[in-house]
């Protein structure tokens, strides 16, 4: 006899009236959920609170037939459900008029922050939606490389940042004594100072065309576009930067101008250019191919030819963004922090939510500008896991990872004990704010929707967060020992916020912050700008004033490294 001919004559041991009285009960009560691919803690949380789950099809002949759970599982196959977490989001049918609470918030991609080229578009469109004490963003300046157009601003963008580099690097190291020798040499071998006049001269150019009313991105591209001899001399720049070149030791020449012209350029750039001070001097970038999650796919290049021919397979679209070359460095390692942030869409409100716990991602590899490999780079846990670790690897870092508590503990140590509270969090607040707030004019605002998200961060020389990338379905489920810590009690607060606190606004969150609360217009607006394809960085910054003196001292011997040791 077949598994599905027996399952009718086994329910006659189960008192159908009372299963029946239960669905009656919950279905009333409007306790049905619905739990795809595992999440043991949704389900916990949910049974514990006196919920009823139903089964879905594909599970529930995964079930003995003589079990309870089968019986109650079948007998609720047509009945409604007014919870769902799903491990993918797929369209529901037919429960508009149900109102369910959906572990999923639809975005029109344009705007969808959890895709490379939906996060870029958010981050171009914040400065609309800025909200004063409550929303900034530091993002990387990007570029998606789709098209031929799109080719050359990411060009105009890498040969501008290589002169204005060149001027800041000369700015912080080329006039103090004891990095004379690095500069100078009374070989034959050495080159004049031609490079130095040439960026000056196109810095100074590019600044006042783009200070124009009438900015002429023609004019931009000629002063960009360069002759047999300036693109030599843009080699040279990169190989004083390298120090594989010295200049010229002159006798004669009066260096003490040419001093005084590159202080006042480096000035000029960064007022002009705030968001270079994270840029460090080897413009080195981060190609992403768009699609691509856990850092696979990824590539970091400081080469101009080479990333445009790493991306010009027509058939897949990339997108290069800036890298952060000045990070926080913690035992010579480079980390990212990831956290978990919460929108929840209620009857004319969007409330979000940041969760306080987090953890931090460290790479295998000590950091260096000079050593491009992921392993050095690229944090994500899919990615490190292939590499071994070093004896001077971070300690008690187990699986390259640190709880909150271990990294404020090392702030404490270095005495930065109230580096988190006072700069880092409220840093990710306003960045998570900024995307979000930005993003909701294309989002479907569906009652009752939600969304669990994970975020990444780097946190720069100056601990201020810098963000990477928001994920749509983090990855909650690994055995990894800091990660469960967390994602165990995750599970369970999120809960507490989209069942408890939604019906009782008394009961408790867990770890759970609400961090802003945002009205719904009466009419949304879906009017996409497609024409958005590349961004610039937004924040606010010190003035200029003490910025060469705080590189000088932060950067350490191989020009690479900014640690807080």
């Amino acid at each position: 006899m077949s598994f599905r001919s027996t399952q009718v004559l086994k329910w006659d041991k189960f008192n159908m009236k009372e299963l029946e009285d239960r669905i009656r009960k919950a279905r009333m009560e409007k306790k049905i959920f619905v739990v795809f691919s595992g999440y043991e803690k949704i389900r916990e949380s949910l049974l514990k609170r006196g919920w009823l789950e139903k089964i879905p099809d594909h599970r529930l002949y995964l079930i003995s037939p003589t079990s309870e759970k089968f019986a109650l599982g079948m007998l609720m196959k047509t009945t409604p459900f007014n919870f769902i977490w799903q491990r993918k989001t797929r369209p529901l049918k037919n429960v508009k008029d149900l109102n369910p609470c959906t572990n999923s918030i639809v975005r029109q991609r344009y705007m969808d922050f959890t895709t490379k080229d939906g996060i870029n578009n958010c981050a171009d469109n914040f400065k609309w939606n800025f909200i004063e004490g409550h929303t900034d963003l530091t993002y990387q300046r990007s570029h998606i490389l789709s098209d031929k157009a799109m080719r050359e601003e990411f060009s105009k963008d890498f040969r501008r940042t290589t002169l204005t580099n060149y001027i800041l690097f000369l700015d912080c190291f080329m006039f103090i004594d004891n990095e004379i020798d690095f500069f100078f040499t009374i070989s034959r071998k050495g080159i004049s100072v031609d490079s130095i006049d040439f960026a000056l001269k196109k810095v100074e150019d590019l600044i006042a065309e783009d200070k124009k009313v009438d900015y002429d991105d023609d004019h931009e591209k000629i002063l960009l576009k360069f002759t047999k001899h300036e693109m030599e001399l843009l080699d040279e720049i990169r190989q004083i930067i390298n120090g594989t070149k010295r200049f010229k030791l002159l006798s004669h020449f009066d260096y003490s101008i040419l001093r005084l012209q590159i202080d006042e350029c480096a000035l000029k750039i960064l007022s002009h250019w705030p968001y270079l001070k994270y840029d460090g001097f080897k413009n080195v970038w981060i190609v992403k191919l768009i699609g691509s999650s856990s850092g696979y796919n990824v590539t970091v290049m400081n080469n101009e030819d080479k990333i445009l021919k790493a991306t010009e397979n027509i058939s897949h679209r990339y997108i290069v963004q800036k890298y952060v070359e000045r990070p926080l460095i913690i035992h010579k390692r480079k980390f990212d922090i990831r956290v978990y942030v919460m929108t929840f869409i209620r009857n004319g409100f969007v409330d979000i939510w940041l969760y306080k716990d987090c953890y931090a991602k460290f790479c295998t590899k000590p950091f260096s500008l000079d050593n491009l490999d992921k392993s050095v780079h690229v944090s994500n846990y899919a990615v490190q896991k292939q590499f071994m670790n070093q004896q001077d690897s971070v300690p008690n870092a187990k699986e390259n990872m640190w709880s909150l508590s271990q990294l404020i503990e090392y702030f404490t140590s270095t005495g930065h004990q109230y580096i988190w509270d006072e700069v880092i969090y409220p840093g990710i607040k306003k960045n998570l704010l900024a995307v979000i707030i930005a993003s909701l004019e294309a989002t479907e605002l569906e009652v009752n929707n939600f969304e669990l998200n994970g975020a990444d961060f780097m946190i720069a020389y100056d601990y201020q967060p810098v963000l990477i990338e928001i994920n749509s379905v983090p990855a909650l489920y690994f055995s990894r020992t800091v990660v469960e810590m967390i994602t165990n009690k995750l599970l369970e607060d999120v809960v507490k916020v989209v069942v408890d606190y939604r019906d009782d606004r008394k009961a408790s969150t867990g770890d759970f912050e609400l961090i802003h609360t945002h009205k719904i217009p009466q009419i949304q607006n879906f009017t996409p700008d497609l024409s958005i394809n590349s961004v610039r960085l937004n924040h606010h910054i010190e003035r200029t004033k003490s910025w060469k003196e705080k590189i000088i001292s932060d950067i350490s011997e191989d020009r690479n490294v900014v640690d807080v040791n």
